[in-house]
């Protein structure tokens, strides 16, 4: 829902916190880090509520004004909240917490990775570390063969080059390390890509 609201963030919090059935307020995204935010910044927050209460605000799910975007969820599934929120959630300030300061528990916890959750990410790590290095080095005998005159070399290893990249920004192969292509040097003066890279 985004429209324009008379309701200040300000306004919201103090609404929000007189509400019985709110138990928590987490405010995430920029004004979440101090010096973060610009006069363009919106307040960006989680308004959690108490498993299976009723409340007055629940039309205002998923509202988005030019400085207030809102959203409502009941205290498991703020619990549940994956991947994806982890980073913002980790980074977010509690405003309210009610039920005895599990909000701020479930905020903690997801500053700390699992063991299963850290293998995952030391394995995309060093996956996406080999993709940058294919990227860096194809890129680089693209700029050595335009040095050396060979257009056509040149051209195949900064094309080669983007698909390293693009895999790099692709999170559907965050485990699976690049493969590298090598040239056969069909074309006068051009390098193997399985080489070292070298200078003149």
């Amino acid at each position: 829902m985004s429209a324009p609201h008379p309701m200040s963030y300000v306004a919201f919090v103090a609404r929000a916190s007189a509400d019985p059935a709110v138990v928590g307020l987490v405010l995430k995204g920029s004004h979440a880090h101090e010096g973060m935010a610009t006069r363009c910044s919106d307040h960006d927050l989680y308004v959690v509520l108490a498993d299976g209460a009723a409340t007055g605000l629940g039309a205002l799910d998923g509202f988005r004004s030019a400085r207030l975007a809102l959203v409502l969820v009941t205290v498991a599934e703020f619990d549940r909240l994956g991947d994806g929120e982890r980073y913002a959630i980790a980074r977010a300030r509690v405003l309210l917490d009610r039920p005895g300061g599990r909000i701020t528990r479930t905020v903690a916890a997801k500053r700390r990775l699992g063991v299963a959750q850290a293998s995952r990410v030391a394995q995309a790590s060093r996956v996406a570390a080999a993709r940058l290095d294919a990227y860096a080095n194809a890129h680089y005998r693209s700029l050595e063969n335009a040095r050396d005159r060979n257009p056509l070399a040149a051209r195949l290893d900064a094309a080669d080059s983007l698909g390293f990249l693009l895999e790099l920004r692709s999170p559907s192969t965050a485990t699976r390390a690049p493969t590298t292509s090598t040239w056969s040097g069909n074309w006068t003066g051009s390098r193997s890509r399985a080489g070292t890279r070298g200078g003149c």
